[in-house]
């Protein structure tokens, strides 16, 4: 499977729509057989009340046995001037050296050519960049924090297990056969 999953490549199904809100559907097929052998569906729905952007994973079993997952989100968040962050978390490790160590978290670098840590265990369901709130709930154990240098943009990721978790059987979510489970996440501006 490539690294963000088959989600982000496939084609999805609009289920439904209205002025504040919309919902979005995948289901399994031979394709996604091939990458990832359990029949699943998954719906997102996002919608907006106020100033909150409210985005509810439903992940559903379709199969006869416990399907092993992960879920994250990849938001982009226009930023202009110095990055100001809030942070439950005091370490980091450098998604871009593999196998690298856990190091404290002292200062995050702007200029990085390509900035790409992960960050275990927060510690309140909450996490800020620049004002932009961004809540998540149990499910997600990890925040990963992408940029590129030179650009505008700067990504606070919500992450249920870390990259390539799947692979490695590590911090894996499961849903039972025939059931679903939904994670949420609330972006605040």
């Amino acid at each position: 499977m490539p690294q963000h999953g088959l989600a982000r490549q496939a084609v999805w199904q609009v289920l439904g729509q209205g002025v504040d809100w919309v919902e979005l559907g995948l289901r399994w097929s031979d394709q996604t057989l091939a990458q990832y052998p359990f029949p699943f569906e998954l719906k997102v729905h996002y919608s907006v009340l106020g100033r909150t952007l409210t985005i509810r994973l439903t992940h559903g079993n379709q199969g006869s046995q416990p399907m092993p997952f992960q879920t994250g989100l990849h938001p982009y968040f226009l930023v202009d001037g110095p990055v100001a962050w809030e942070l439950p978390v005091d370490s980091y490790r450098d998604n871009e050296k593999p196998g690298s160590a856990t190091r404290p978290l002292v200062a995050i670098p702007e200029d990085w050519p390509v900035l790409d840590w992960e960050l275990a265990g927060p510690t309140a369901p909450q996490a800020c960049v620049q004002g932009i709130r961004v809540h998540y709930d149990e499910h997600y154990r990890y925040l990963v924090i992408w940029h590129l240098a030179g650009k505008r943009f700067w990504c606070l990721e919500p992450w249920s297990g870390p990259r390539f978790g799947l692979q490695r059987e590590a911090d894996v979510l499961i849903c039972p056969a025939g059931r679903q489970l939904a994670t949420t996440v609330k972006i605040e501006v």
